[in-house]
């Protein structure tokens, strides 16, 4: 089948848009912010894109079109090409449940907070009893294509690890918890895996991710503990996102062709 996404470089429509690839459809994409790391990784799976949203872009022999739910409102030059020329077209959502997962039985994981960890652990319950479960774990997946690095994600959760063995008094009265309850409650996997990863907040380098995911998972534990605010992980990235402009500045990786360490506050040499 020839299928278009209109906002393919969402995470969601991307990894759609991978798997219809897998599935032997022909895929393409069209979306106003096209750039890396997700259109590198979709031209690599030889999923051509386009941009901007109009009617040009979307190809006459286009089969099904499915429409992301990112900014596409009526009024946008693809959406109305769509509806006027007839085309099928339907939503991700959709796509999933009548051309991937029809025959199967689907367990679905929503809410706010815990999404990654429940899912996880359903997984595991459905692997030990010997069901062979597939899944599909939003932190994992964008960390298996490269929408980010390890460096952030296992500094925060190894550090708050640490934290929480060294402080950890077998459970009397006045505990602050067990290093299971700190990893697997109080968002601390959404943390590590979809808020500190944030390319436009956190540290540049890998250097600086770690160090930065290592700040993150220091001040979660230390707010658990001895602090009074209900939402430890939510203060930690708050105040980690202040200080990463200052790791930036001191862990930015040297220019090729130069001596020194480039710091975030240097300014060009034309300047």
């Amino acid at each position: 089948m020839r299928i278009h996404i209109l906002g393919i470089c969402g995470t969601l429509m991307g990894s759609i848009a991978l798997l219809a690839k897998a599935a032997g459809h022909r895929v393409s994409g069209t979306d106003n912010n096209v750039y890396p790391p997700m259109s590198d990784l979709l031209a690599a799976s030889g999923i051509s894109l386009s941009s901007p949203y109009n009617a040009e872009n979307i190809p006459t022999d286009a089969e099904l079109i499915i429409v992301g739910n990112a900014n596409l409102p009526r009024g946008n030059p693809a959406v109305e090409h769509v509806l006027n020329s007839g085309i099928p077209y339907t939503s991700g959502a959709e796509w999933l449940g009548r051309y991937l997962l029809a025959d199967k039985w689907v367990i679905a994981v929503s809410g706010t907070h815990g999404k990654t960890t429940t899912s996880a652990m359903i997984a595991w319950i459905l692997e030990y009893a010997g069901m062979k479960p597939g899944f599909l774990i939003g932190g994992l997946i964008l960390l298996k294509t490269r929408i980010f690095t390890w460096h952030g994600p296992l500094a925060m959760l190894g550090t708050l690890a640490l934290m929480s063995i060294l402080f950890w008094d077998s459970g009397s009265s006045a505990s602050s918890g067990s290093p299971v309850m700190h990893l697997f409650s109080g968002a601390s996997m959404m943390g590590a895996f979809f808020i500190l990863t944030d390319p436009v907040s956190s540290a540049v380098s890998n250097r600086g991710r770690f160090i930065y995911g290592s700040l993150i998972g220091l001040l979660v534990y230390v707010i658990r503990a001895w602090g009074n605010y209900p939402d430890a992980v939510a203060f930690a990235v708050l105040l980690g996102n202040f200080a990463a402009p200052f790791i930036d500045n001191y862990t930015l990786p040297r220019t090729y062709g130069h001596t020194a360490r480039r710091k975030a506050t240097d300014k060009g040499e034309d300047e």
